[in-house]
């Protein structure tokens, strides 16, 4: 089994290696994250959760269903095992979650986009299992974390993941007024603070409308 694996690892590293040099695979590029701008998850532009590696490394399934969802009807959320990976995972640990759409697939782990044919000759998936979009969202409908909503939706109705934005804007106004930052880190957070709808302008529980009197007292 040592002899497979270590031949499918080099195979898998010649191959991406190869295919990136050709172009055919290609990274996630700013004009892909902002093909989703206007588009709100939890509270965070969608091109957050897929840019941002606490949120995709080791969290495939997750990433990849935001980015089906994201993506809308004519995508697949995939599933299954990829033999490329058995000795970097280990045994066992070969799950894995991608994109497909229109011929390409997507993978939010490795943040790039292919052509399927490129994809599977070089991760070498395995027990597939494509979900379409519809059934998919059928699926986790009734669980609000999977609803995608635009930033109009978020200024007009009250919800948990309002929590999440006010901490956000708190914390990114707090990092701006009192920390020494990078040109980088600044432009970061003041675009980020731009993206979060306004607080204020949200529906809210009685009680959040009363801490916030309290806050601005």
């Amino acid at each position: 089994m040592k002899l497979i694996d270590n031949i499918l690892e080099y195979q898998f590293q010649h191959n991406y290696a190869k295919y990136k040099l050709d172009g055919i695979i290609k990274n996630f590029d700013e004009k892909f994250y902002h093909q989703f701008d206007g588009m709100y998850f939890q509270g965070l532009p969608i091109y957050h959760h897929l840019k941002e590696n606490y949120l995709t490394q080791g969290r495939c399934y997750d990433a990849s269903a935001t980015l089906g969802l994201a993506f809308g009807k004519e995508a697949f959320i995939c599933r299954g095992k990829l033999l490329s990976m058995s000795k970097a995972w280990g045994k066992g640990r070969l799950g894995h979650g991608w994109v497909e759409k229109g011929g390409y697939c997507y993978d939010t782990t490795w943040k790039i986009a292919c052509p399927s044919n490129i994809y599977y000759k070089v991760f070498k998936p395995i027990k597939i299992n494509k979900i379409s979009y519809d059934k998919f969202f059928d699926d986790c409908k009734s669980l609000r974390d999977w609803t995608i909503r635009d930033k109009e939706w978020y200024e007009n109705n009250y919800s948990s993941a309002n929590l999440i934005i006010m901490a956000l804007r708190s914390i990114t106004k707090k990092e701006l007024e009192e920390s020494n930052l990078t040109k980088e880190q600044r432009a970061y957070l003041e675009k980020l603070l731009l993206d979060l709808p306004d607080e204020y302008k949200a529906e809210r529980p009685e009680t959040m409308k009363h801490f916030i009197r309290e806050e601005q007292q």
